[in-house]
């Protein structure tokens, strides 16, 4: 397996472009997602049925709610299964305060 295979399967993205360019890091977004799915055990999946489904980020529209969630899916995986995501879910409920450094 060759570096960028390993840098992805870890859970980095090396695709030129995409939401980190687009947007910022969505710390308000984020935080109310992550209290509204408080389960160690949710998957991509139930968070984005939080995102879409749910409106558990108070958004006008399905289609903003479904960009919400495709940038936030972009952002931090938001899969378990992914080392990255697991690792930042570690911390973040452990230290409130560093939050906005983690994203």
């Amino acid at each position: 397996m060759t570096s960028p295979e390993l840098l992805v399967r870890f859970g980095l993205s090396l695709e030129r472009g995409g939401a980190h360019l687009a947007r910022t890091m969505m710390l308000n977004e984020l935080t109310l997602l992550l209290a509204y799915v408080n389960d160690s055990e949710s998957n991509k999946d139930d968070y984005i049925k939080a995102i879409v489904n749910d409106n558990c980020l108070g958004k006008r529209s399905l289609s903003t709610r479904k960009l919400t969630a495709n940038y936030l899916v972009n952002l931090y995986a938001l899969d378990i299964d992914c080392a990255v995501f697991r690792s930042m879910l570690f911390f973040w409920n452990r230290d409130v305060e560093g939050r906005p450094l983690l994203c």
